[in-house]
């Protein structure tokens, strides 16, 4: 069966796993059709193709910041679908874990420098 929701070899043929399998399926067509009805209520026209693709298009980039080697974050792909959906159902801001991450990272910047001026210094010290 091909199709949005395209079924694949379940492994292991046993009925209760091929129903388990075929149940789960479904429920995603209907998670995805409901929130087609949400994005049209909005006045957003969209198809049950174009959410999943949406919602499996965002993306957490991890960066560095040389020479530090620290690591910086963003979110790539937020679509306009994504975040009707959060502001929706109340779903926090991919926003807020980013400053999370960066926070930790920030923290840590004295470690950052300290290991860089470390390395910096071996070698580029004078062999004696």
């Amino acid at each position: 069966m091909k199709g949005l929701l395209d079924l694949e070899r379940v492994l292991y043929q046993r009925p209760e796993r091929i129903d388990c399998y075929i149940f789960l399926k479904v429920m995603a067509f209907f998670v995805l059709a409901f929130l087609r009805a949400y994005a049209a209520k909005e006045g957003i026209k969209a198809t049950e193709k174009e959410i999943q693709e949406s919602m499996g298009d965002m993306l957490l980039v991890e960066s560095r910041i040389l020479p530090l080697e620290m690591k910086s974050y963003a979110i790539a792909r937020d679509t306009e679908l994504n975040q009707l959906f959060r502001r929706i159902f109340s779903l926090p801001e991919p926003q807020m874990f980013i400053e999370v991450l960066d926070a930790s990272e920030t923290s840590q910047v004295d470690d950052y420098v300290q290991k860089w001026y470390e390395t910096w210094i071996q070698k580029h010290q004078a062999p004696q």
